[in-house]
């Protein structure tokens, strides 16, 4: 029996010596597979996932700015219109053909006739400069005020300082009228 138990200790140690050295072994190869193959990949990995972080933080941030800029897209749409609106009723530099012109179409449209028309420019050289007009008009009352409407609703702003309207002798209905105006523009050219 002791023959019996000996081989089996024996064996037993073999076994745990072979057991052993095949555990050692096996620590080694991973001890060594971790820090040659393992330990780069996972380096690799995480400055992968740290750049990816960042890539998702400035794609965050440029998200954002995209958005704004569509708002100041739109704003400056908006703006736009309304710089068109402004330069229309203050232009940037004086130009009467084009204000005798559309002075002359209100009159026709009115049924008026312009017996006389002044300009006198200021000579101040200011960021907005302005035209002193004098008109003197003739038409029925009905017409001339039609005329007077039609100044205030033009795009160009012209405003009107005085208005004398003195029927004439013999007629009820015909009308002349000494109107004083003003009409503005931006002085730009002198900038």
């Amino acid at each position: 029996m002791k023959s019996k138990l000996a081989t089996t200790i024996k064996l037993l140690n073999k076994t745990e010596k072979e057991a052993y050295k095949t555990l050692t072994i096996s620590l080694f190869a991973i001890s060594f597979l971790s820090i040659f193959a393992l330990r780069p990949s996972l380096q690799v990995i995480t400055n992968y996932r740290r750049k990816l972080e960042e890539a998702i933080k400035v794609d965050q941030i440029l998200t954002t700015k995209i958005k704004n800029l569509e708002k100041a897209r739109q704003n400056l749409n908006i703006y736009e219109a309304e710089i068109k609106l402004l330069n229309e009723a203050l232009p940037p530099r004086s130009d009467q053909s084009d204000l005798l012109k559309s002075l002359s179409f209100l009159a026709a449209t009115s049924r008026i006739t312009v017996l006389k028309s002044e300009f006198a420019l200021s000579e101040d050289k200011k960021p907005i400069e302005n035209i002193v007009i004098s008109l003197d008009i003739k038409g029925s009352i009905e017409n001339i005020y039609t005329f007077l409407q039609k100044t205030e609703e033009e795009k160009r702003y012209i405003r009107i300082n005085s208005v004398i309207i003195q029927k004439t002798q013999g007629s009820t209905d015909l009308a002349i009228a000494k109107i004083s105006a003003e009409v503005f523009y931006t002085n730009q050219d002198e900038r």
